[in-house]
């Protein structure tokens, strides 16, 4: 053993100068931050993720910026403040009175950003602007306040859908989502029902008609192009309809096996286009056009009907959106 720890310790004794140079390169390459450095990142990164809280959760604190422009509207606002693409922002102004020198502020209108800038390493105050656009609002002055509201990001509506002979007729509930990936991208879900489904024709048969019921179903995809109290947006998306027919103008002896064959379940593309009046930031009127790319078209699968009966694939709408739109 006594022969064997010298010929280790010479070895170690060797290469001890090789190996603390190695380490030494190491710890150059690693760049190891100081704990000054450590604490100060800590530091920054608290004190921005604690005023991004405080911004959104207390109103008196809510980040507010004077508007620069006016066309297009923009303010000294970035990603460095959290915003996102389609957060609401109020517009105000201060008002004094003369008498008892009390300051209030009145809201002229709704703005939504539109382009976000990236003032993260601006420490000169020479940051480029943020774009908004209006949604909708007054006349808007350089100087008046952009203040952030807290908002829901999807808005709830019902509409009417006009023609009975189309299965997308009926009565519809919508729900559309406010994405924050594009000014404007919102992701939309109909579910309607039409109780009075009628047949535009039946081959061979033009002055009979079938009439019954019809679940339809969407999920689409709309950009909102804003003109402050007006938006038009087209969409495009995907549909689902269950039609059934209950009753006809036709004389057989036994309906019920007639019927019993003359459903349809189809899937399939839509398109459209909406125009909405914005009463306010929380209330949109809004009407409609939407075409089914289909075979709106059904047939009795049990052979006592083999003609095809035929429906619309288009409708008009008129309804009303409530929160975020």
């Amino acid at each position: 053993m006594k022969r064997l720890l010298l010929p280790i310790s010479l070895w170690f004794l060797l290469f001890y100068p090789f190996i603390i140079s190695a380490q030494s390169l190491n710890d150059q390459n690693l760049n190891y931050k100081s704990d000054y450095q450590i604490h100060k990142e800590l530091l920054e990164l608290s004190v921005k993720k604690s005023i991004e809280i405080i911004s959104n959760d207390v109103p008196g604190f809510a980040v507010q910026q004077p508007i620069i422009t006016t066309n297009p509207v923009r303010a000294k606002i970035g990603n460095k403040e959290g915003i996102k693409v389609d957060d609401l922002y109020k517009v105000c102004e201060s008002d004094s009175n003369e008498k008892t020198g009390i300051i209030t502020e009145r809201i002229i209108g709704y703005v939504r950003v539109k382009k976000v800038a990236d003032n993260n390493y601006s420490a000169n105050g020479n940051s480029k602007p943020s774009v908004f656009y209006k949604n909708p609002c007054g006349n808007i002055q350089r100087g008046m306040k952009l203040q952030e509201m807290k908002q829901k990001n999807f808005s709830l509506g019902a509409t009417f859908n006009t023609n009975n002979q189309s299965l997308v007729g009926g009565i519809f509930a919508n729900m559309e989502y406010i994405t924050h990936w594009y000014p404007g991208l919102r992701v939309g879900l109909d579910v309607g029902f039409n109780p009075s489904l009628s047949s535009s024709s039946v081959d061979y048969y033009k002055n009979d008609n079938f009439s019954g019921h019809a679940f339809t179903g969407s999920i689409f995809f709309k950009e909102s192009v804003p003109f402050n109290f007006i938006s038009v947006s087209p969409l495009f998306g995907f549909y689902y309809t269950n039609a059934a027919l209950t009753s006809s103008s036709f004389n057989v002896s036994d309906p019920q096996e007639v019927y019993s064959g003359l459903k349809t379940i189809d899937l399939g593309f839509l398109y459209g286009i909406d125009v909405g009046f914005n009463v306010k930031n929380t209330l949109q009127i809004h009407a409609g056009f939407k075409k089914l790319l289909g075979t709106a078209s059904t047939s009795n699968d049990n052979g006592y009907f083999p003609y095809q009966i035929n429906f619309e694939n288009s409708s008009f709408s008129i309804g009303a959106r409530f929160y975020s739109f």
